[in-house]
């Protein structure tokens, strides 16, 4: 929601552009989180993010979601990444 909220203060997404840096660490951060609502929440910046700036942006995160979905890593990570994905 944040970062939706923010896309939308900026006339133009891809003002944003030179934030992603900063800000895609902690969104995937987030996306692993143990509560399924703050995952939830992710997802949606994530949809957002690449709704508002195009996927070319973000060249790392669709494989970074595959493979996070793929790992012998928690269930929770996992869940966090096929939210991702869906978004």
């Amino acid at each position: 929601q944040i970062v939706g909220n923010m896309c939308s203060l900026v006339t133009e997404p891809k003002d944003m552009i030179p934030y992603i840096g900063l800000l895609l660490p902690e969104v995937k951060k987030v996306l692993v989180d143990p509560i399924p609502e703050v995952r939830s929440v992710a997802a949606r910046a994530i949809g957002s993010l690449i709704g508002g700036m195009g996927e070319e942006n973000f060249p790392d995160l669709v494989p970074w979601l595959f493979e996070t979905l793929k790992s012998d890593n928690s269930n929770v990570e996992r869940s966090g990444a096929a939210q991702g994905l869906s978004e």
